[in-house]
């Protein structure tokens, strides 16, 4: 039994021995390390990329801290609410300025849906602070489009309204600023629904009628003249720099109207043909001239060399009072890019002005909400 138990342990040992072996050669302990390896896996060596992927996600907590730290900036609705109109405020008016809202009675509507948006969505406490909010918003809609009377006239009024409005509680004077431009968008919808009426009067079964850019006073008469069964046919130019006959043909062949499209320079061509021209205006001024795009006066001259009457439709609150006292009516002035690049035309001086004057005496009649009146009589019926 003694022998057989050092034999055994003589066994075991024989088979301790080569685990323990130091001199192995150098492929021998390589194959050592690699089948401990298999029977005994390192998991510490497994999580070091754990660790490393922790750290990667430092840059997530970090993000997470940057909108806490956005809304410490506005605390208060007070502030988010102010930018947030004024942005709304900023939209409409680069859409003015751009053309995109094209038209005079559309750019006074953009400026009055400008003053409503600062009178129901103002955070101003104190009436004071409101009142300048509404003129500060007045003034940037005006700037858009200096040529246009119609805008500036629509934010006098609501400010003279708000200026004259007896309860100054700032709830109360903000209900009723938001009601004023609420009625003189009405009022203004209703002046043009009349010209239509007025305007369709003077179109004879068969005409033949001129007209030049886009003007939302002559679309609506000749709709109106379209729905009172009269057939008549439509020459619209094209309308440079930017083309917006385009805008008025489209509009004309909605409604089922005949149009004849051509180019500016092709109104001496087409006149012979023309019975009546009918263009809308922008400002009519104190002395009876009109003031419309560009293109316009050249159609009054080559009109009257032809006698050929010019009709021109607007209501009366596109008057410019300020002409009364004899200041003179600021003709804007577009980008020169609208027509030609500087690199295509190096020396040269490129002008783009965007409207221009044409004399009483080239124009037959005013189309306005109080009647058809020569242009000169106007400002007698508004009592200047």
């Amino acid at each position: 039994m003694k022998k057989s138990r050092k034999k055994a342990k003589k066994h075991k040992a024989a088979r301790r021995k080569p685990k323990a072996k130091p001199k192995l050669g150098f492929g021998a302990h390589r194959v050592h390390r690699n089948s401990v390896a298999k029977h005994k896996p390192k998991p510490k060596a497994r999580r070091k990329p754990k660790h490393k992927a922790a750290k990667r996600y430092k840059p997530k907590k970090k993000a997470v801290s940057k909108p806490a730290g956005k809304q410490k900036r506005s605390p208060s609705p007070k502030g988010g609410r102010k930018s947030s109109f004024m942005a709304k405020v900023d939209s409409i008016v680069e859409d003015i300025a751009a053309l995109k809202i094209q038209g005079a009675k559309d750019i006074a509507l953009a400026g009055i849906k400008c003053m409503k948006i600062a009178a129901t969505e103002s955070a101003a406490t104190k009436t004071e602070e409101f009142v300048e909010e509404l003129r500060k918003v007045g003034g940037k809609a005006s700037a858009a489009r200096p040529t246009e009377p119609a805008l500036r006239n629509c934010i006098n009024i609501i400010l003279a309204k708000v200026d004259r409005y007896e309860l100054r509680r700032i709830q109360n004077i903000k209900k009723y600023a938001a009601m004023s431009c609420d009625k003189l968008a009405k009022d203004i919808e209703a002046m043009v629904t009349k010209i239509a009426v007025i305007g369709a009067g003077n179109i004879s079964e068969g005409d033949t009628i001129l007209t030049h850019c886009h003007s939302g006073h002559v679309i609506a008469i000749l709709k109106e003249a379209k729905a009172q069964k009269k057939n008549f046919r439509v020459i619209v130019t094209e309308t440079e720099p930017l083309r917006q006959g385009v805008q008025t043909a489209r509009e004309l062949l909605e409604a089922r109207i005949p149009v004849t499209y051509c180019v500016d320079s092709a109104i001496g061509a087409v006149m012979k043909k023309v019975d009546r021209v009918l263009v809308g205006c922008d400002a009519i001024l104190a002395d009876g001239s009109i003031v419309n795009k560009i293109g316009t006066l050249p159609i009054a001259i080559v009109a009257a060399r032809f006698n050929t009457p010019l009709f021109v439709a607007g209501e009366s609150i596109k008057f410019d009072s300020q002409t009364v006292a004899g200041m003179p009516e600021p003709i804007e002035t577009r980008s020169p890019a609208e027509i030609a690049q500087y690199s295509e035309l190096r020396g040269a001086d490129i002008i783009n002005p965007a409207f221009d004057v044409v004399p009483a005496e080239l124009v037959t009649a005013l189309i306005t909400e109080l009647g058809v009146m020569k242009p000169e009589l106007l400002r007698h019926e508004l009592g200047f």
